[in-house]
């Protein structure tokens, strides 16, 4: 596992976005994930701190209810850009 996160955090630091894609898990099965309820801290304007509730749904069955945390920068031309989620 430790050699498994060197490689992602040495791929990630280089921009190796066709390394990072090997990295992940293949998508078992298709999936909706409808947020019920955000919660939102943005710090000095610039960092934004994401709690997102939501219902994971297959095939039109809710299968579980989830949180999700994301992590968003904004950059030089005021975009949000994701740098964490989990």
């Amino acid at each position: 596992m430790q050699a498994a996160v060197g490689r992602f955090l040495s791929a990630a630091g280089a921009g190796d976005v066709d390394a990072l894609a090997t990295m992940f898990a293949p998508v078992r099965a298709l999936y909706r994930e409808p947020v019920s309820q955000f919660t939102i801290l943005v710090d000095d304007g610039q960092l934004a701190f994401v709690r997102a509730v939501a219902t994971l749904q297959r095939a039109g069955r809710v299968q579980s209810q989830n949180i999700d945390y994301f992590t968003l920068l904004r950059d030089s031309s005021g975009a949000w850009k994701f740098v964490n989620g989990s």
